[in-house]
């Protein structure tokens, strides 16, 4: 944890030989920002430690790190590195820039984030009752000065935008990857309105001082009479605000 008091992950140890060292020249007290494009800021033990145990079986491992103003940040192939331990510890808050290390032997380019929303979808034929279970999210971007989101989902079964029809889930506090793990039931919704009625999903990040406004992250709009109602989870990409029509649509900031 820096002196912010923001949970970072940092490299506590470097195997002397390893590429690691050699060629990636990583050190001890390197942040390490992203592995494999899933971002760490923010990110707890356990999260961290299953992120790196989730790329054991990938070929190669490509590392986001930053270091002081004044080391030098190189590429390296890391497809033999050797998983080093982390650890949360104090340091004094500096300027830093980031080093992409992968492979092989070039410059690799960073992949960028695809924020999605993965969610399940039911229609009881019986009850006319349609089931949304909305799970989570992964690779949300992090806020301009680094830290994480507040992320919460509001949901709305088109056209309507009444009170009736608006669903929200609970807040995750300091997350990039919320799990949310929540069921929501719209009913009775006769199947043959499937065609004119659509499922809005939007994801916020929730202000941390009422100073501040709720930022829009992205939404995914479904098509009723073509969604996948197997009651199997989904991912959805999430259109950003630079592509998505929600706020020009409404140009509302919810609460």
């Amino acid at each position: 944890m820096t002196e912010s008091g923001h949970l970072c992950a940092f490299i506590t140890k470097v195997k002397r030989g390893s590429l690691a060292d050699t060629v990636g020249h990583l050190r001890p007290g390197d942040q390490v920002l992203e592995w494999n494009g899933r971002p760490l800021q923010g990110a707890s033990f356990n999260e961290v430690y299953n992120i790196i145990l989730d790329s054991k079986a990938e070929p190669q491992v490509e590392l986001l790190v930053c270091r002081a103003l004044g080391e030098v940040s190189r590429s390296a192939d890391l497809s033999q590195l050797d998983s080093s331990p982390f650890d949360c510890q104090k340091v004094s808050p500096s300027p830093i820039i980031p080093g992409v290390l992968s492979g092989p032997l070039s410059v690799a380019t960073r992949r960028p984030l695809v924020p999605r929303i993965q969610m399940k979808l039911w229609y009881d034929k019986v009850g006319h009752q349609l089931i949304v279970t909305v799970l989570g999210a992964k690779e949300l971007p992090v806020r301009d000065d680094g830290r994480p989101r507040n992320p919460y989902v509001y949901i709305y079964f088109l056209p309507d935008r009444s009170d009736k029809s608006k669903r929200r889930t609970k807040t995750v506090k300091k997350s990039l990857e919320p799990r949310w793990n929540q069921t929501f039931m719209y009913s009775p919704v006769p199947q043959r309105e499937f065609r004119e009625r659509m499922l809005e999903l939007t994801v916020w990040d929730q202000a941390r001082v009422r100073e501040e406004e709720n930022q829009f992250l992205g939404e995914v709009l479904v098509e009723m009479e073509s969604a996948l109602l197997d009651d199997q989870p989904h991912w959805y990409k999430l259109q950003l605000q630079d592509s998505s029509p929600y706020l020009q649509r409404r140009g509302l900031q919810h609460t």
